[in-house]
Formats: structure tokens, C-alpha cells, sequence
């Protein structure tokens, strides 16, 4: 599981509501985007990305198709993903999505569709309930899952929060398979501190802790701080440190510069068997801004070579990003993607070249 997905609970909050203004530099918020991705290397089917937002007061809509060629190399709608957000109050909003295929004839067919509703109570309690259907092998749109978000302030500063996870069983009946306990509090004037416990049930049916992670947050001036400690189990059953993370994000002259280190037990795909964390991988970002106003993005990423555990990190990974203006109303976008090949060199492997019309800012 990612270290970002973990903290789920909090998140949803976000989701439903605005998007968090973190990562890549500033976009332009389109309200149509459409990316070629393309990859020089060969081997891999090229594809396009086409997304439309439409919003008209409480309500917006944002529709992605993601086309691929077909036989005669035109491109040719493969997914479609609609999400609708409608707030009906301050304290209330619905998030509908819904995900179709296409079959042989071209025809669209519905995949999956989801559901969410959120309500906050005047105490801040909020719920959010998401349910998920998929058509059954007769074509009837049948429940899946559901999952349960429940946020609660329990004093100034202090948050606690669950995730339920429930999946149909073999006679449609919902049964909890998941759960996620999550506190937060403050730390002072600039930390915050975050305990999760990840429970699943066991073949007897009871819920036993999985994973355990503590997120310390600090922010100072305009330097921010992330450390968190993940344990799992081990081979006894135990829940032991397995990974930490740190994260750095800065502002200086008008750049944003991010480090993301992690330290595992697991090297080169064996566990170090003494308990040491040792660093696996670490991922640099600079975004520097543009007088045009759009920026450019360089992120590195540095790993262990494969069958050199004990060798130090190295970069196996670069992207640069450019968001260009053209006029008021229209952006381009470049990104290229360069991995290491056998020969230890960086080599471009992947290119988007983006358009996007229309917008204030949003971060992708």
C-alpha cells in the first residue's frame, strides 16, 4: 500500500471538496486537456488523454476518455470516466462516477459506478458513504462495496477518523473486511501528528492489525517536514519497523524544491534480516516558475540498481515538464520521461505533449 494512500480518512475530506495545493507546479485549470503519450523506445501502445470540465454553480463534471489505435491506427475511445460533484449545501455533497468500456462495435458499456455522499453535522462531524456497483453476469448492476468514512473532532486540534471497507460475499450480503483507525492532533504551533492502525479480518473472522504507521508533520516558515514510521508484519506475525519516509518540501527564490527519501528493510528485493532501514530510494523535484506564468518541472528519482544492493542509490529516473502559455486562454504542456537502459545510460522512454484551453489554476 502507498505511504500517501494510507491516509485515506483525512484525505476524503479534500477529495470531495477542493484539491490539495501540492506536488507539480501550478496548471492552468482547463476546461478541455488533451494529452498525446507517446514512447519513442517502441514497444508500447501509444494513447490520448482527453479531459473536459464543465462546472456551472454547485454542480461540475469532469469527464476523461483515454483513446488508443485500432487496426487502422486511429485512435479509438477505450475508457471513459465521468465524475459528477454536485454540493448541495456547505455541509453536504454527492460525487457520482461512473466508468465505461467499449466493445468491438464501438458501443460504450458500463464498467463500474460509484457513488459517494458526504454530510457534515454543525459539531464538524463528517460522514462519507461511497458505494460501488458493476454489473453481474446477467447485466444487472449489482452492489460491491462500500466503504464508510467517519471524521470527529474530539477536542481543539484533535481529530479522529475510520475507514470501514465492506465487500459482497457470495449471496450479495456486505461484510466488513477492512477497517482503518486513524487519531490526529496538534504538535505544538507547527506539527501535527497522525497514529493509523490498518486491521483486516482473518479466517476466523477477526480483525487483527496489519500495519501501523505514525506521521509526524512540521511546517516552518516555507519549509515543510514529513517523517513517518511504518511497521508490518514479519514472518512471526509480528509488527515490526519496516519503512520510514521523510519529506522536504522549500521555497527559496521563487522555486519549489521537494526530497522524498525512503529507508526499507527490504534492499534489492531481500529483507535485511538485522532490522536495519536502509535508504532504497530518493526522489528530488525542483519547479521553477516562468515569466509566461506557466513553469518547468525536473524530478529525479534514485534507486538501487537491480542485483546491486549494495551498491548507493543512482538516478534510474528523470521527467522534465514544461507548462508553456500561448495566449490567455490556451497552455501546451511537454513532459518526457527518460529511464535507464542496459547500458547505464538515461534514455527517453515515454513523451506527453499536452493542450489545454480556458482556466484559472489547478494542480494536476
Amino acid at each position: 500500500m502507498a505511504a500517501v494512500g494510507f491516509w485515506i480518512v483525512f484525505a476524503s475530506i479534500a477529495v470531495m471538496g477542493q484539491q490539495r495545493q501540492e506536488g507539480r507546479g501550478l496548471r492552468p485549470r482547463p476546461s478541455e486537456h488533451v494529452v498525446l503519450v507517446t514512447h519513442p523506445s517502441g514497444g508500447v501502445v501509444p494513447s490520448r488523454r482527453i479531459e473536459i470540465r464543465t462546472a456551472d454553480g454547485s454542480r461540475e463534471v469532469f469527464t476523461e476518455i483515454i483513446e488508443t489505435p485500432d487496426l487502422d491506427g486511429r485512435f479509438r475511445p477505450s475508457v471513459e470516466t465521468i465524475t459528477e460533484t454536485v454540493r448541495s449545501a456547505s455541509d453536504a455533497a454527492q460525487i457520482r462516477r461512473d466508468v465505461y468500456g467499449f466493445g468491438a462495435s464501438g458501443e460504450r458499456l458500463l464498467v463500474e459506478t460509484t457513488r459517494s455522499e458526504q454530510v457534515t453535522l454543525p459539531d464538524g462531524t463528517t460522514t462519507i458513504v461511497q458505494d460501488t456497483w458493476a454489473p453481474d453476469i446477467n447485466g444487472r448492476l449489482a452492489l460491491t462495496s462500500r466503504q464508510i468514512h467517519h471524521i470527529q473532532p474530539v477536542a481543539r486540534d484533535n481529530r479522529a477518523a475510520s475507514r470501514e471497507v465492506f465487500h459482497a460475499g457470495v449471496n450479495g450480503d456486505l461484510r466488513q473486511s477492512e477497517v482503518i483507525r486513524e487519531t490526529e492532533r496538534q504538535v505544538g504551533t507547527d506539527g501535527v501528528r497522525r497514529d493509523s492502525t490498518f486491521l483486516v479480518r482473518d479466517v476466523n473472522g477477526r480483525l487483527q492489525p496489519t500495519e501501523m504507521r505514525t506521521q509526524e508533520v512540521r511546517t516552518t516558515g516555507l519549509e515543510y517536514v514529513e517523517e513517518e514510521t511504518i511497521r508490518r508484519l514479519d514472518v512471526n506475525g509480528d509488527l515490526v519497523l519496516s519503512e520510514r519516509n521523510v519529506v522536504r518540501r522549500s521555497q527559496s527564490n521563487g522555486e519549489d524544491r521537494s526530497v522524498i527519501e525512503t529507508f526499507s528493510r527490504n534492499v534489492g528485493g531481500m529483507i535485511e534480516s538485522r532490522g536495519r532501514l536502509q535508504l532504497t530510494q530518493r526522489v528530488r523535484g525542483t519547479t521553477k516558475p516562468a515569466s509566461d506564468g506557466g513553469s518547468q518541472t525536473v524530478e529525479e528519482v534514485e534507486e538501487r540498481v537491480p542485483g546491486s544492493p549494495s551498491e548507493p542509490v543512482r538516478v534510474v529516473r528523470r521527467t522534465v515538464e514544461t507548462v508553456r502559455r500561448i495566449d490567455a486562454q490556451h497552455w501546451e504542456s511537454d513532459l518526457r520521461v527518460f529511464d535507464l537502459d542496459l547500458n547505464g545510460r538515461l534514455v527517453l522512454t515515454a513523451e506527453e505533449k499536452g493542450a489545454a484551453t480556458d482556466g484559472g489554476s489547478i494542480r494536476d
